[in-house]
């Protein structure tokens, strides 16, 4: 019989999981944020012809993909970290 010792401490491996889920999550709410502004930005009525032309050119805001793509991240660590790791 022998014995087995893990290289790394599991709570150790449990900590780190959930640092990850974290910054994901608070990468979620942020871009999640940025969206919900750029768009009441974009539904504000603007005075000025001159900045009315500026914000038509600017490029489409990515902000709604990121924090989709960031809860992903989090749901995909969480269930790792629920899955494996208890």
């Amino acid at each position: 019989m022998s014995d087995f010792s893990p290289a790394v401490d599991p709570r150790t491996v449990q900590l780190l999981a959930l640092v990850v889920t974290t910054v994901f999550v608070y990468l979620a709410i942020k871009y999640s944020y940025r969206a919900l502004m750029h768009l009441y930005f974009d539904l504000q009525p603007v005075g000025s012809e001159m900045l009315r032309r500026a914000i038509a050119q600017m490029p489409p805001h990515r902000s709604t993909l990121k924090a989709v793509a960031a809860l992903i991240g989090a749901a995909i660590s969480l269930w790792a970290w629920a899955h494996y790791l208890v």
